[in-house]
């Protein structure tokens, strides 16, 4: 009858007036923990020499002290595991921090089911109903073990998909940066091979490619023009006024004509000169 009553009880804690229905396996694990936790502290309370139908308190200490520590132990035992294993933590941790406070209430709901049995027993019915607040407190109590549970799962979820968010942004994130760098690459290849010659910057006038067409008119390799001003790798002349051209210089006054071809001459490092056609275009 006990454990009927037990199952009976936590079935209905789990599906009557639940700010949100508990899932079948966490119902059915609720009342097999109870059934479990029932029928070990039955075996304890006789194996410790307790009778069904105590008249005294005599001789009653022992068994109920061993079948309420049984209780304790087994019910919060596999709440606890449960949360372990959902949350992947230390079972001991886990009973130790949620469950070992409330070993005091599990005693004062026992030793008050102990004595209503005695009560009872003696015809007192009427005593019997003074020992309704403790059992109050611990159907509170196991509330309070329930919600916890829920708190616990619902955490772990909750830090479960954030984790899996955050996976998939960082990949995001590689996978546009190894796209970008795979761009770069490729233009870099293009340019390089270039037969003209070709010099990019950034947009401070910063060198930062040389193609080999580049090399052999400047007399820069592109490793020693890296990082350099345009200007110093790049001087080209007008041809009339031997005035030094700024080729970003004009494009920045007139970037309405971007790629716009214009002839000079250029001064290589070795202070050879050449005529050459420049042209000054943004890369798109």
């Amino acid at each position: 009858a006990a454990m009927v009553i037990a199952v009976a009880a936590a079935f209905t804690q789990c599906t009557f007036r639940v700010q949100r229905r508990y899932p079948a396996h966490c119902t059915i694990f609720s009342m097999a923990a109870e059934a479990i936790a029932v029928q070990a502290t039955g075996v304890t309370y006789a194996w410790l020499g307790g009778v069904a139908a105590p008249q005294s308190f005599v001789n009653l200490s022992q068994p109920l002290v061993g079948a309420i520590a049984v209780h304790f132990l087994v019910n919060t035992g596999l709440i606890a595991g449960a949360i372990a294993i959902s949350a992947r933590q230390p079972l001991w941790k886990v009973w130790h921090d949620n469950f070992l406070w409330s070993g005091p209430s599990f005693m004062v709901a026992g030793v008050a089911g102990a004595a209503a049995a005695v009560v009872i027993e003696r015809g007192h019915y009427a005593a019997a109903i003074l020992m309704l607040a403790p059992i109050y407190l611990t159907y509170r109590t196991y509330r309070v073990f329930l919600g916890r549970l829920a708190d616990q799962k619902r955490h772990v979820e909750e830090t479960e998909a954030l984790h899996q968010e955050a996976v998939k942004a960082l990949d995001q994130a590689r996978r546009a940066e190894r796209a970008l760098a795979d761009e770069k690459e490729r233009l870099s290849v293009t340019l390089r091979s270039i037969g003209d010659g070709v010099i990019a910057t950034d947009l401070q006038g910063h060198v930062q490619l040389v193609n080999q067409a580049a090399e052999k008119l400047t007399g820069w390799t592109q490793d020693e023009a890296i990082g350099l001003p345009i200007a110093r790798v790049f001087q080209s002349l007008d041809h009339h006024t031997r005035e030094v051209c700024n080729p970003l210089e004009d494009f920045s006054r007139h970037p309405d004509r971007p790629g716009a071809a214009r002839f000079t001459m250029l001064a290589a490092r070795d202070h050879s000169e050449r005529p050459i056609e420049e042209i000054v275009a943004p890369l798109q």
